[in-house]
């Protein structure tokens, strides 16, 4: 017999949601200082360099990166445009010699931590032409 999971289920748009790291800074900020700042108002990172993301936009799409004044430094545009938008404060991914940059990503079936996987752009938008990094998952 072959168990078989599903990787997304209907309940993970909530945990796609850019909503959710707005949420995840109000209620953890104080006791989890990996958690970035992140607000629907973005006067909350004037004068910070500050990443804007539509809520339920994928892939990258739609992103601004601005700096400290509010100057963009890079941007993807998608159909994503229409959603509400939020900020959050950036900070840089990891980059290779060869000036690649990489986000992690981590798999949860049944609640629990499956598999990591990462994937690598030339931009700092990571989007829907990054190289996914093959992995692969032990029961």
């Amino acid at each position: 017999m072959i168990d078989l999971y599903i990787l997304y289920p209907a309940y993970s748009i909530i945990m796609q949601s850019k909503a959710t790291l707005v949420n995840l800074y109000k209620e953890f900020s104080t006791n989890a200082p990996f958690v970035l700042p992140a607000s629907f108002d973005k006067n909350d990172l004037e004068n910070q360099s500050h990443v804007e993301k539509v809520t339920f936009g994928r892939m990258g799409e739609n992103v601004k990166i601005h700096d400290a004044v509010g100057d963009s430094v890079e941007r993807q545009t998608g159909d994503f445009g229409d959603f509400p938008g939020m900020f959050q404060k950036f900070t840089p991914l990891y980059k290779d010699e060869e000036a690649n940059f990489y986000q992690a990503g981590v798999f949860v079936v049944n609640g629990k931590s499956s598999a990591l996987s990462f994937r690598r752009s030339e931009g700092m938008i990571v989007n829907d032409d990054a190289e996914y990094m093959p992995h692969f998952m032990l029961r």
